[in-house]
C-alpha cells in the first residue's frame, strides 16, 4: 500500500518540476537564458571542406577499391555557401606543415599516371601548398582537394 503512494508522490513531484522548467517565458524570463548546452542543436556538415575526389583519382580508386571509393566520393559547396544556407557547425581536417611543401606532391597523381589515366588538374596551381601553415584536406595523398586552403583562408571565410 505504501509503494503506490510513493510512486504517485514521485510522479507528481516530477510533473511539477517539469512544468516549472517548461514555463520560464510565462513568468517574463528569457527562454534562451535557460537553455543548457545539451539542449542546443545546429545543422552541420561533416568534412565541410571536402571538394570531392579528382576525376583520375576517383577512376583509379573505383577500379581498385570500389567500396572505399563510395565513402570518399562526395563533395560540399564552398564554406561561404554552406554558412549562407544555415550551416552552423563545420568540420575541417587540418594537417600541420610548418615549413611548407609537405603536402605539395601527393601520391595520387603519380598513381594515376602509372595507371595510364589522364592527369587531373592541380587544384592548387597557385602554390599555396608550398607555403608554411596548416593545410585542409581529407586524406593527404588521394583526397586532398579542398574548397578552402590553407586553414587561415577557411577561418577568414567563417569570420566573414
Amino acid at each position: 500500500m505504501a509503494l503506490p503512494r510513493i510512486a504517485a508522490a514521485v510522479v507528481g513531484t516530477a510533473m511539477i518540476a517539469t512544468c516549472a522548467v517548461a514555463q520560464p517565458a510565462s513568468r517574463g524570463v528569457d527562454p534562451d537564458a535557460s537553455v543548457r548546452i545539451n539542449q542546443i542543436q545546429v545543422i552541420g556538415t561533416h568534412n565541410s571542406n571536402h571538394a570531392g575526389l579528382l576525376a583520375g583519382i576517383a577512376k583509379l580508386l573505383k577500379q581498385n577499391a570500389p567500396q572505399q571509393t563510395a565513402a570518399l566520393d562526395h563533395a560540399h559547396a564552398d564554406l561561404a555557401t554552406q554558412l549562407n544556407r544555415g550551416i552552423r557547425q563545420i568540420e575541417l581536417d587540418i594537417f600541420p606543415d610548418s615549413k611548407g611543401g609537405l603536402y605539395a606532391r601527393p601520391l595520387g597523381p603519380r598513381l594515376v599516371a602509372q595507371a595510364g589515366l589522364p592527369a587531373d588538374p592541380d587544384p592548387y596551381a597557385n602554390g599555396v601548398m608550398l607555403k608554411p601553415g596548416f593545410k585542409v584536406m581529407h586524406v593527404q595523398d588521394i583526397d586532398y582537394a579542398s574548397n578552402c586552403q590553407p586553414f587561415t583562408a577557411c577561418l577568414k571565410i567563417v569570420r566573414a
